[in-house]
């Protein structure tokens, strides 16, 4: 983000200075293990399919995991820490 200055009504804001004394944010890889397509000759086994993986609602161009993905279970034992309170637990 080097050089860019944004224009506001107080003037300019620099987008770095925004992150200053943010904590540190790291993405886990969320790739899946496998990555297959699945051809299906006709209807009745698509819909037979759809039984066996236990996800009734996709379509023929849907993309879907397996086991279904529950949303919003990933983030449900997440939460935002401070460096020093961790260090702090491991002293403990």
């Amino acid at each position: 983000m080097g050089g860019l200055n944004i224009e506001t009504e107080g003037g300019y804001d620099i987008p770095e200075d925004e992150w200053v004394g943010m904590p540190e944010f790291l993405q886990r890889d969320k790739k899946p293990f496998a990555t297959i397509k699945v051809r299906i000759k006709t209807e009745a086994d698509f819909i037979e399919f759809k039984k066996l993986v236990d996800q009734h609602y996709i379509s023929p161009e849907t993309s879907i995991w397996f086991p279904k993905l529950e949303k919003g279970l990933e983030i449900v034992d997440k939460r935002y820490v401070d460096e020093n309170d961790i260090a702090d637990e491991a002293d403990e």
